[in-house]
């Protein structure tokens, strides 16, 4: 799932603050017109009139509420939008393009032009208009061994022009070797909240300064094919501020060392995000107890794994993870880390299953929590058809009263299914949301284009919104996936959070319930 944008903070006026890095965009945007494209001179621009003009901050703030993959179109309606929105397009910024291997016979001349490719890319990223923009900048050589030779220069270059973006707020770094040199320009960045280190390496003990990074949110990934001469870098407490890091997600147990050896405890830390490993080791509960104010934990498991490992204990004192409301990850511990959990300010627990299960698994794993405080769950049933869905539903209804989401992402159900379920499922008041997936024409293995398998979810609801309102009277929104569903390993790269884990992309269709009509609205997802 796309992360929303972060809007830009653009004073229009002296007195607002100080003077704004998109300042000289601003001065030449006010000199064209915004609805004809024309350029103004001064007295002979009097024939258009206010109300056919916009100051250029409006149409900024109007451009960053606009999905990214629509800018291209914005800036091709006239050259006044192509100068303001062409530069949003460039919010996330990767510094080197995919190696072109169909040329890895001639190596020095493929080199040579790689370079320059990502000497044109740095010298349009960093450009005047370019580089307010920015809030996401990655750096990936294409190779684990890249980062040497002439590559390691270009890389030193751009981490020596990273000051110069002044509104970045996220750093990725994927097979770089991390110097003093770089990490001190790393440490320089004011403005730096998030940091990702992807299989690099380095020494942290050759970087002099003591004092952590003041950093946010931290993900530490590392790969299993990491070339055997680079030193892994561990996640070390020069990287994990207690007093600044909410969220923290890691693919390596080594973490647990450094959270349970912090001199003081990560007071801010809401999510924290490790892979299921780490129950079996020692470290984990003096880590955990490191971190009082967790309100989240993902335990995350490989997509093809078959076996878990054993808990190192059997459960969690009362004083550790006092917090904790949230559980992503398999069902077998949701209950090991939720049970006993107390409902406070009316919010109960939450519980999100990534991966497929049976709902003769699933079932035992939730009837351990108590009954009145299962707040939301989501899950996904491995074995199609509507019996699995039923059953399982019909055990949720009478087991857990207040329960008030409800996601079952897979499987999909046809609308004659959806028809049966809706009329043999008991009254449940308690259910505020409701997310299904219809099961449309892309039954058959076809291919059907969004806006087909979209008009299947519209017409299933229409056949079915009379049964939900009487299932569920207390409904507030129900939204319908629809359309073939990408795995989860195949979406790419994400950000390490564990609320998309498991479900892949999915199209969605929603309605909302009117207070004043009671009729089900169409709404935006």
């Amino acid at each position: 799932m796309q992360s929303p944008r972060t809007p830009l903070h653009i004073p229009t006026s002296p007195s607002q603050g100080p003077k704004s890095p998109l300042s000289g965009l601003l001065r030449r945007a006010r000199g064209f017109s915004f609805i004809s494209g024309s350029r103004r001179s001064g007295s002979n621009s009097g024939g258009e009139s206010g109300q056919n003009t916009l100051p250029a901050e409006l149409w900024l703030k109007i451009f960053a509420h606009i999905p990214l993959y629509l800018l291209p179109h914005v800036s091709l309606t006239c050259r006044t939008f192509r100068f303001l929105a062409q530069p949003l397009m460039f919010t996330v910024i990767s510094t080197h393009p995919p190696r072109d291997q169909s040329h890895s016979h001639s190596m020095t001349s493929s080199s040579s032009r790689y370079h320059k490719r990502v000497a044109e890319r740095l010298e349009l990223f960093f450009s005047p208009r370019i580089r307010p923009v920015v809030s996401h900048c990655k750096v990936s050589p294409p190779s684990a061994t890249s980062d040497d030779g002439e590559d390691d220069d270009l890389i030193d270059y751009i981490f020596t022009v990273l000051p110069k973006l002044p509104n970045l707020r996220v750093l990725s770094c994927r097979h770089v070797r991390l110097t003093p040199a770089r990490l001190h320009i790393i440490h320089s960045l004011s403005s730096l909240s998030g940091l990702t280190l992807d299989s690099c390496y380095g020494q942290m003990s050759d970087f002099p300064s003591a004092e952590s990074f003041p950093l946010k949110e931290v993900t530490f990934k590392h790969s299993a094919s990491q070339h055997k001469s680079q030193m892994p870098l561990g996640p070390t407490n020069l990287f994990l501020s207690p007093s600044h890091l909410e969220h923290l997600h890691a693919t390596t147990v080594h973490v647990l060392s450094s959270l349970s050896h912090s001199p003081e405890p990560f007071s801010s830390l809401r999510t924290l995000d490790l892979p299921v490993e780490c129950v079996s080791s020692e470290d984990f509960i003096p880590a955990v107890m490191r971190c009082p104010a967790v309100e989240h934990l993902v335990l995350r498991t490989a997509p093809k794994s078959t076996s878990l490992p054993s808990p190192h204990f059997s459960g969690l004192p009362e004083q550790v993870l006092p917090h904790l409301h949230s559980f992503t990850g398999p069902h077998h511990f949701a209950a090991l880390f939720l049970r006993g959990r107390r409902v406070v300010d009316g919010h109960g627990l939450t519980v999100h299953i990534p991966h497929p299960t049976r709902p003769t698994s699933l079932l035992p794993s939730l009837t351990k929590l108590s009954h009145r405080s299962l707040h939301s769950l989501t899950c996904s049933l491995s074995t199609p058809g509507l019996s699995s869905v039923l059953s399982l539903m019909q055990a949720l209804h009478a087991t857990f009263p207040l329960l008030a989401t409800l996601c079952i992402p897979q499987p999909a159900l046809s609308t004659n299914d959806m028809k049966t379920l809706l009329n043999e499922l008991s009254s449940h008041a308690g259910v505020r949301e409701l997310t299904l997936r219809v099961e449309g024409r892309d039954k058959f293995g076809l291919w059907i284009p969004p806006e087909e398998s979209e008009k299947d979810a519209m017409g299933c609801f229409s056949k079915v919104c009379r049964a939900l309102g009487k299932t569920y009277p207390g409904i507030e929104r129900v939204r319908f996936l629809h359309g073939s569903e990408r795995p989860a390993e195949d979406v790419g790269e994400g950000s390490g959070g564990g609320e998309g884990e498991g479900e892949g992309r999915s199209l969605s269709v929603s309605w909302v319930k009117s207070k004043e009509s009671g009729l089900f609205l169409r709404t935006g997802d």
